[in-house]
């Protein structure tokens, strides 16, 4: 490809010879026919086996050779609404191209699964079949596949997606585990709870596998004897089972030296999980949990950091989600900022809030930049303070007015951690609903909002902007962000609402003229407001280094600001001032 642009690309040359060799090169654009096989070969990895098949396989002789050639390798995609005339073209491309067939992702018809046998009858003619991802199999079709595949020394990757009408789920993974060069499998299966009684694995039983998915809820104790044939596992996701299980008491360690990624969705004690970690020996760098167990225990700090240095010691990330729902039944650990100690903040582990509807989601995840951390900190101090880290993120689908439900999870939430930034998406805010969750979340030093709503009467929220009440209720916040506004108006209330802002980002601006926008926001902060306010980010679409030269006219002219730099990073333009 590199080299069919280099012959194309020429330099500068007189008149006559650039037209010469624009007209060649028109005519070389429209002859598609001219492209190597290589480059074709390069347009069919990112194209579905069938248009390929459908496209080509009567258009010439010479790509009738192409789509024959070992230079070309098919990936088919297929879906429960196959008509007659893609049936009858699937099976063509079957019946003589199967030995390039490299991946095959079919969801199979809801009412004939029998149909994928007649296209898809995978055998060892299928030599280079790497990949498989097959979607709504029942049970017994499945273990005729299965022991069709034990035949293919290329297959790398199988996916399987079983319905509820599983036969013999033992035998399933009987077949799977034996596929000979099997690296990569997920396993997702509907319907209820199904039993699984194997045995726990020989040394002449063992599988290939190195990443393992298991997308329906086991037991502890089917959960061991599964992995039992994975010795090279380095990934597993796995979902514990909701009913009642102590099997793992009884399970003997296991030792899985390759293992560094786990995944696992639980609703055990946090003493049962601990006991899991410690029978697991392995080398983790990557932790990732779960947790709908309403054993309030795992959002003890303590037990956290003595359970990772005691069977961790080299965990590089951890995330956890913890689903808590309003209960006085249950207190949280009494001391506060628990999450923030030193050991926390030198893995740059942060605890944080998420408010859905019903719940309240404690996390912790490994750190990210905030939104405005992504300045150049020549332009403005946004240095990263981890021990005032602590987002809320407020994500609920009803915001007609602050409910009482709102605020007493966010009460609850600041018993047991200080919030530092909050985030508000998706939805309006209107503005009183603002100030009330202003009024309970006194240590605010950023917002983040989609968009500011001034439904309510104008003079309703004047009457409550009085600027000694944002100045003991807002005094900390420093950064406010807008995704959208499609008002002047909304810029000037968070202005006023929070005097000490120091840097303002909007994302979005809707049927807004951007110079019109920058010649009314000067004017605002030099009639109304304090100069706490140094730097202003907005978004143009399409912006250019022009839009840069037409908003420097603009400000010299206007005489808006004297002392001043203005920048553009894509469409977002940067106005900073002293």
């Amino acid at each position: 490809m590199n080299q069919v642009k280099r012959q194309l690309t020429v330099d500068q040359s007189p008149t006559e010879e650039t037209k010469k060799l624009r007209n060649e090169f028109d005519v070389s654009i429209t002859c598609f026919e001219n492209l190597s096989n290589e480059i074709f070969c390069e347009i069919f990895d990112d194209m579905n086996g069938l248009y390929i098949y459908q496209a080509f396989s009567n258009l010439n002789y010479r790509f009738q050779q192409l789509i024959s050639s070992s230079l070309v390798r098919f990936k088919i995609y297929s879906y429960p609404s196959l008509d007659k005339l893609n049936t009858n073209i699937y099976q063509q491309l079957v019946l003589n191209h199967k030995h390039q067939i490299i991946s095959i992702d079919t969801s199979l018809p809801y009412l004939n699964s029998y149909l994928f046998l007649n296209i898809f009858n995978i055998d060892s003619s299928f030599e280079r079949l790497e990949s498989l991802i097959i979607k709504n199999i029942e049970g017994d079709l499945l273990i005729s596949v299965l022991i069709n595949l034990i035949s293919l020394s290329r297959l790398f990757s199988l996916t399987i997606q079983l319905n509820n009408k599983v036969v013999n789920l033992n035998h399933v993974y009987q077949l799977i585990f034996v596929l000979p060069a099997l690296k990569y499998n997920k396993l997702t299966i509907g319907g209820d709870e199904h039993l699984i009684l194997l045995s726990m694995a020989t040394n002449k039983q063992l599988s290939t596998i190195e990443c393992l998915i298991i997308e329906n809820h086991l037991t502890f104790n089917e959960l061991f004897t599964i992995i039992s044939y994975t010795p090279k596992l380095y990934r597993l996701h796995f979902h514990h089972t909701y009913k009642r299980d102590k099997s793992i008491k009884r399970m003997l360690p296991m030792t899985l030296s390759n293992l560094t990624y786990l995944s696992i969705c639980i609703s055990v004690k946090f003493n049962h999980f601990e006991i899991f970690i410690r029978k697991i020996h392995s080398k983790l760098k990557y932790l990732s949990v779960n947790i709908s167990s309403k054993d309030i225990t795992f959002l003890d700090a303590y037990r956290w950091e003595e359970l990772i240095l005691q069977n961790l010691p080299q965990l590089e990330k951890l995330s956890f989600q913890y689903f808590d729902r309003i209960n006085d039944e249950y207190e949280y650990p009494s001391k506060l900022n628990q999450f923030c100690s030193s050991f926390w903040m030198k893995r740059k582990w942060v605890f944080g809030v998420e408010i859905v509807d019903d719940y309240i989601v404690y996390f912790i995840h490994p750190y990210k930049k905030r939104w405005y951390e992504y300045v150049d900190e020549k332009i403005i101090n946004c240095s990263t303070d981890l021990f005032k880290f602590n987002p809320l993120i407020l994500n609920t689908t009803s915001w007609d007015v602050f409910s009482e439900s709102i605020n007493m999870k966010i009460q609850r939430s600041l018993t047991l951690v200080q919030i530092y930034h909050l985030s508000i998406p998706e939805v309006d805010v209107i503005v009183n609903e603002l100030l009330q969750i202003l009024d309970a979340l006194p240590d605010l030093i950023s917002i983040k909002i989609f968009s500011l709503s001034l439904a309510q009467p104008k003079d309703l929220y004047k009457t409550r902007f009085d600027v000694s009440y944002s100045t003991k209720k807002t005094n900390k916040i420093t950064k406010f962000c807008l995704d959208s506004i499609t008002d002047m108006e909304e810029v000037y209330v968070v202005m006023k609402l929070c005097p000490y802002i120091v840097y303002l980002k909007i994302d979005w601006i809707t049927d807004i003229n951007e110079e019109l926008f920058v010649e009314d926001f000067f004017k605002k902060i030099n009639e109304e407001f304090n100069n706490q306010l140094r730097l202003l980010c907005f978004n143009i679409e399409a912006a250019d280094d022009k839009t840069i030269e037409k908003l420097e006219r603009l400000i010299h002219l206007k005489k808006l600001c004297l002392d001043y730099t203005i920048k553009r990073e894509v469409d977002h333009i940067f106005l900073q001032w002293k």
